[in-house]
C-alpha cells in the first residue's frame, strides 16, 4: 500500500519503519526524522512538503505531537483544508495517530475532500510494543475505513474499533489520566515500603504479580528517579489536559486522585 507518513519522531519513526519493513511504500514528511538511515534502507523516501508526501497515497498517517501541529499541517487557520489535505486522493484514508482531541478528527473529516475517510487511531504503548507489533491502536470512525488501513496498522500494532469518529481519542485521553492515577499510587506505595526497609525493585516485582498490579507499577522498581519520570510525563500530560478541556471531558475526579497520590508520595 502507498502510505504518506507525516511526523517521524521517536515513536512515529519506529512505527513507520515497521510499515516499510512489511513492504508498504512510504513517503515521509517530517521536520526532523529519527532513524532516517534505517527508514531509507527499508525503502522509505522523503518529501520536502506534506503536500508532496500525500500525492497518490492510499493511506495518510499523521503521527505529529499534538493538535496544534496536526492542524498546522492539515488545516488552514480558518479551518479549511490545507494544500496537503486538499491533495489527498479521493477514497484515501487519513489515520490520526496523534494523541489529541476528538475535535481534531472531526474537524479534519469536515474539511477533507469528498470521498476521503478520516479515522482517529491514537496508540497506547512503548518502544517494545512497536518492535513486537503489539502497539494498542484505539480506532474511531468508519469500520470500512479501518479495514482499508488495517494492513498497514497491523504492521506495528493491534487496531481495535471502539466506536464512531473521535471515540479513540476520548478513550486514549481517559487512559492517560488513569495512568497518572496508577503511577502516583504506585509511587506512594513503593515509597511507603521503602521507608520500612523493603527495596523498591523487590517490592515492584512482587506487587506486579499480585492483585494490586498495574502497567505503571511494572517499570518502577528500576530506572529513572521519580522526579525525572514526572518531568518527562508532564510535557505530554499538558497536551492531554488541553485536549480534555477542548472535548469537555470531566476528568476532575481523576485529577484529584492523581494529586492525592503525588502528595502521598511526597510526604
Amino acid at each position: 500500500m502507498k502510505v504518506a507518513w507525516i511526523g517521524a519522531g521517536q515513536m512515529g519513526s519506529q512505527m513507520a519503519l515497521r510499515a516499510a519493513q512489511a513492504g508498504h511504500e512510504l513517503v515521509i514528511f517530517a521536520q526532523e526524522v529519527a532513524r532516517r538511515s534505517e527508514l531509507a534502507d527499508a525503502g522509505a523516501t522523503f518529501a520536502a512538503t506534506a503536500q508532496a508526501a500525500v500525492q497518490g497515497a492510499e493511506l495518510v498517517c499523521l503521527c505529529l505531537f499534538d493538535d496544534d501541529q496536526a492542524r498546522a499541517v492539515m488545516l488552514t487557520p480558518g479551518g479549511g483544508p490545507s494544500p496537503a489535505l486538499a491533495a489527498v486522493a479521493p477514497h484515501a484514508v487519513v489515520a490520526i495517530h496523534t494523541s489529541g482531541s476528538a475535535a481534531l478528527a472531526q474537524d479534519l473529516a469536515a474539511a477533507a475532500p469528498p470521498g476521503v475517510a478520516v479515522i482517529d487511531a491514537p496508540f497506547s504503548g512503548q518502544d517494545g510494543h512497536v518492535e513486537s507489533g503489539k502497539l494498542n491502536l484505539l480506532v474511531g470512525g468508519d469500520p470500512a475505513a479501518l479495514e482499508t488501513a488495517r494492513p498497514v496498522l497491523e504492521s506495528y500494532g493491534r487496531p481495535t474499533h471502539v466506536g464512531p469518529l473521535g471515540s479513540g481519542q476520548e478513550i486514549k485521553l481517559i487512559n492517560q489520566f488513569l495512568y497518572r492515577v496508577h503511577r502516583e499510587a504506585a509511587e506512594a506505595a513503593l515509597s511507603a515500603l521503602e521507608a520500612k526497609g523493603v527495596a523498591r525493585a523487590t517490592a515492584a516485582q512482587a506487587l506486579s504479580g499480585c492483585s494490586g498490579a498495574s502497567w505503571a507499577l511494572a517499570g518502577m522498581g528500576t530506572g529513572a528517579p521519580t522526579a525525572e519520570r514526572r518531568a518527562a510525563f508532564q510535557r505530554y500530560f499538558e497536551v492531554y489536559l488541553a485536549a480534555a478541556e477542548m472535548d469537555r471531558l470531566d476528568v476532575d475526579v481523576l485529577l484529584r486522585m492523581g494529586d492525592v497520590g503525588e502528595a502521598a508520595d511526597a510526604s
